[in-house]
């Protein structure tokens, strides 16, 4: 059974997807045993290029569904493949790196799918980050000395991970360990140069501004990033230049999603007042509990120079 991507929305339709088709993996079988036992499907994420659903299955653990929709060639090849992505995750795992375990990889109609183990009470580092540590400050140590630690393993396996940031490592509030998500085009390399360093200076620079800069450089430092302290300052500065630079490269697709009211994971539905769309994060309502203040007002410009005059802070977002 080979389902289109955009087929696959409602639970009946992951159940009917899962059951009927060929599961990829080291126990295919095993597998299967589980979808047969049953579970729930909540939706985590969709964009029009992939779809992430939890199944919770009978026994009390966690599967999580990854949908990837078929693209142009060169991207259904080399950027969203549901085989690579599961072959990359369990490269690192044999390499006894903390990744997320995949347990299996399917084909879709021009995309596939691929299904992991869920991680218990897994959050993204980058929401414990801001919702718990900002406020309660006393898990703040171990915390970066863990991410420091998957930091160093990394370097010191020599791993390439180009898209290495806080949103793409879960953090487990059971084990108190951080796990690498998304492992796609994460790859060994023979030398780990001052490029491939610098993209895992990535987690330490979004947490610039919200700790010391003292403690960003002890732990790059200890994540063997750098030889000293000194050569760590001149890291991390170079680091936030580099992030500057890609951020400003990006800032019309940011502004233009931004004003639209679009965001990279949203899920539209119909209210009495419109089609709504809605972000898939914990710092927003979501749609059961939002009330429509009648005051909001849509706002139109003629221009979109006359659109980037508004400044957006977190008490109008």
């Amino acid at each position: 059974m080979n389902e289109r991507f955009e087929a696959v929305n409602t639970p009946a339709e992951v159940r009917s997807l899962l059951l009927f088709s060929a599961l990829h993996g080291d126990d295919p079988e095993g597998l299967r045993k589980r979808i047969l036992s049953g579970f729930e499907v909540d939706a985590v994420k969709q964009n029009p290029k992939r779809k992430v659903y939890r199944l919770r299955c009978s026994d009390g653990t966690e599967l999580y569904l990854k949908l990837f929709a078929g693209q142009n060639c060169l991207q259904s090849y080399f950027r969203f493949n549901a085989r690579h992505e599961y072959q990359a995750a369990r490269t690192l795992e044999k390499a006894g790196l903390p990744v997320i375990r995949y347990l299996a990889w399917g084909q879709l109609h021009r995309g596939g799918f691929c299904l992991s183990e869920g991680i218990p009470q897994a959050v993204s580092a980058r929401q414990y980050f801001f919702e718990t540590l900002v406020r309660d400050p006393a898990g703040l140590g171990p915390f970066l000395g863990e991410l420091a630690e998957v930091t160093g393993q990394l370097r010191r396996a020599s791993v390439r991970h180009p898209d290495f940031h806080l949103g793409n490592i879960l953090f487990s509030p059971v084990t108190g360990q951080l796990y690498l998500a998304d492992p796609w085009g994460v790859h060994q390399v023979l030398l780990m140069v001052k490029k491939y360093r610098l993209e895992l200076c990535l987690p330490w620079v979004e947490l610039y501004g919200s700790v010391s800069d003292d403690q960003l450089v002890a732990g790059m430092e200890e994540a063997g990033l750098a030889r000293n302290g000194s050569e760590a300052e001149s890291l991390l500065k170079e680091a936030l230049e580099r992030h500057a630079r890609q951020v400003q490269r990006h800032r019309a697709k940011l502004d233009a999603r931004i004003l639209s009211g679009k965001s990279k994971y949203t899920t539209e539905i119909e209210l009495a007042e419109g089609r709504c769309a809605f972000r898939h994060t914990e710092w927003f309502d979501p749609p059961a509990t939002l009330e429509i203040s009648s005051a909001w007002q849509a706002v139109q410009y003629k221009t979109e120079a006359e659109s980037r005059g508004v400044w957006l802070d977190s008490a109008s977002v």
